[in-house]
């Protein structure tokens, strides 16, 4: 018996033309990426801090294995990965066979009869995953998608390939009935199909052949100029993604050549247009004028005008596209809508963070002046004028929280813990009830706390999201001074918001300005500070609340933060609470709709996010919806009344019903 391999040409004429064309779709493949590539070195360069190691984790979990695709929708991320391993296993296939053929002949017996298998195989796989996309896009309509032509044309050249590439190793069987043949299946079945076909299979071979490369060499091509690129772009994405991003000082930015960091210039291109984010997107599910993949791929668009290598040309036409602003290419408002509630950057796949673009673009916005809302522009006058957001003067707050009982550090007191109550919850008659509840959650634990009384000024999280760098930097030096003078480096606040900002923002600004005497703050929340007192068996609880709860994970302390647990095992903890859950909870909790400076926006959508939230609460039976942020308070509370719940359901703060049950 023969030894086992394979003619490469078999059949086949004009093979120098096929090398020509080869040689040509492989150089417009390398110019279309060099075009892409050279539009994201055009971004600055962030000095990212994270572990080269975790980063290379993740890559593999979420760019090679399909960790997230799979998170909510397995058949999606089967699908995926079929068409993927299916592609990468192929790719191999054909260029270990050009090995063989152009540089060192290997294929032979067993190696070879494995090798026919295993691309069988892969072959069979990318048809089932490719099928499956076509059905669950085009017919099923599995989840909402906007189908554009490069979405078809991407899915048939590859079932295309497949197909014809199954239809020769059929047609070269038939001809030649060699004895290898059953190790290569798939091929098998397919030429018992095509037996029947009238002439001879050496003329079908030939035309289906050229038909082959054809569309193989077109899509090399194609790739660059179509979202297939993604399979570049994605885990380099994914890659850079997994370090933090570094805090800029205004200084920093100023010397910044470019609109937009380096790892978002490769964001927008791991974009495939899936649609996960904008079908998460709490603004987009009331209705407002955002789409999270719309924005990515506006942005996209601006930085192809902007960057491309084509507008390196001397000339008028290159002077007009430099001077081109981020905000000429998106709609007049649209990156003032999100809430920066992250449900975007969990949900996507391949770890593109639009929350992010959409600031960078606030901060341009902010720079040229002319597309900022002037609410927001009077409220930013307001806080640069008083550090305060609410009101003018600081009188009323100041008598309020003289009347908290509480030592006063503004005053002469001292205490170990600095209780930072936060301006919302100062200045909102409904936030100062959680106020006084979590002040005598931390009395009857024998916490000694104080607060800042009239020296508490704002943290300045909105400011910073809403892309004022410079007022939020002056806002940091400021509290960093009065935490110095009045001994602070313990803090517990009420709003996600403070938390999140001064225990991620503040230690990076510290840093890098180099404020005198300023502490290393030690924050917490205060779910996570009830969760540790209870533990510690410093909170007894003596009454029965007899209430079914569930609920709602504040954004900022959920997914930026990883809160999930600590205010959960807070409600179990209170006597005749019963705790139930809403479909959409821990990391896929819906925004109430308060965050990234929404508090100034007063939205035209038909329904406000609260208003979805609390028809959620409402569909599982709760006598309480329950939350642990100020923000998500005052639009739920208002949201209950307005959707008329409010008879049937309170929405309280976990400081609340702590402070009932002691």
């Amino acid at each position: 018996m023969e030894r086992a391999t394979r003619e490469v040409f078999w059949n086949v004429s004009l093979v120098w033309f096929f090398y020509t064309l080869s040689a040509l779709a492989i150089g417009a493949f390398v110019l279309g990426a060099y075009r892409i590539v050279s539009i994201w070195r055009r971004g600055w360069k962030d000095s990212r801090r994270g572990k080269p190691s975790a980063s290379l984790s993740r890559t593999v979990a979420d760019g090679l294995l399909n960790r997230k695709i799979f998170r909510n929708d397995r058949i999606a991320g089967l699908m995926h990965l079929c068409i993927m391993w299916g592609f990468i296993v192929l790719f191999v296939g054909t260029v270990l066979l050009t090995i063989h053929h152009d540089v060192a002949p290997f294929l032979f017996g067993t190696t070879f009869l494995v090798y026919s298998l295993v691309l069988d195989i892969a072959g069979l796989v990318l048809i089932v995953g490719v099928t499956t996309a076509l059905v669950r896009r085009y017919v099923i309509k599995a989840r909402p998608m906007n189908n554009l032509f490069d979405d078809g044309v991407v899915l048939v050249a590859l079932l295309g390939i497949a197909v014809t590439g199954f239809a020769l190793e059929g047609l070269r069987l038939t001809a030649l009935e060699p004895f290898q043949d059953d190790w290569s299946p798939v091929g098998t079945a397919f030429a018992a199909i095509l037996d029947g076909l009238p002439g001879q299979p050496q003329a079908w071979h030939g035309v289906i052949w050229w038909t082959h490369a054809a569309v193989s060499l077109g899509l090399v091509i194609y790739i660059p100029l179509s979202k297939l690129f993604h399979m570049f772009a994605a885990p380099t994405n994914i890659y850079l993604a997994a370090a933090e991003a570094a805090t800029l000082t205004l200084e920093e930015r100023e010397k910044l050549v470019g609109d937009f960091e380096r790892t978002q210039m490769v964001s927008f291109d791991a974009c495939t247009k899936c649609n996960r984010c904008e079908n998460v997107c709490p603004s987009f599910a009331a209705g407002e004028p955002l789409s999270p993949r719309g924005f990515v791929l506006n942005v996209k668009a601006f930085a192809r005008r902007k960057y491309g290598i084509e507008t390196r040309l001397p000339g008028k036409a290159r002077e007009s596209v430099t001077a081109l602003q981020v905000g000429d290419m998106i709609e007049e408002d649209a990156a003032w809508w999100c809430t920066t509630c992250r449900a975007c950057v969990e949900e996507c796949p391949v770890s593109i963070s639009p929350m992010d673009v959409i600031r960078e673009t606030r901060v341009a916005q902010m720079a040229d002046g002319r597309k900022v809302p002037p609410t927001v522009r009077d409220m930013l006058r307001t806080m640069s004028k008083h550090n305060n957001p609410w009101e003018a003067g600081g009188s009323k707050r100041s008598r309020w929280r003289q009347e908290l009982g509480a030592k006063d550090l503004s005053a002469g007191d001292e205490a170990e813990v600095c209780y930072w109550i936060s301006c919302i919850a100062s200045d909102d008659l409904r936030n100062q009830e959680v106020a006084r509840a979590f002040i005598q959650v931390l009395s009857h634990a024998g916490v000694d706390f104080a607060h800042l009384g009239k020296e508490e000024g704002c943290c300045g999280e909105f400011v910073k999201r809403l892309g004022e760098d410079g007022l939020f930097e002056a806002i940091v030096e400021n509290n960093y001074a009065t935490f110095a003078a009045y001994g602070v480096s313990d803090l517990v606040t009420t709003s996600p918001h403070c938390f999140h900002t001064m225990r991620r923002d503040y230690p990076a600004l510290r840093e890098k300005l180099n404020i005198d005497g300023a502490p290393q703050l030690h924050v917490r929340h205060h779910t996570a500070a009830i969760a540790d007192l209870l533990e510690s068996g410093k909170l007894t609880f003596t009454r029965r609340l007899d209430s079914r709860v569930t609920f709602h994970d504040p954004c900022y302390i959920g997914r930026h933060n990883g809160l999930y647990e600590q205010p959960r095992r807070v409600l179990r903890a209170l006597p005749g609470v019963e705790l139930v859950e809403m479909p959409r909870s821990r990391e896929n909790s819906f925004c109430c709709g308060g965050g990234g400076g929404r508090m100034w926006l007063e939205s035209t959508a038909d329904q406000r996010m609260a208003e979805i939230r609390v028809r959620e609460a409402a569909a599982v039976k709760v006598d309480v919806l329950v939350t642990a942020c100020p923000f998500c308070m005052s639009n739920l509370h208002d949201a209950a009344k307005t959707a008329g719940y409010a008879e049937v359901m309170e929405v309280r703060d976990i400081a609340e019903l702590v402070a009932e049950a002691l």
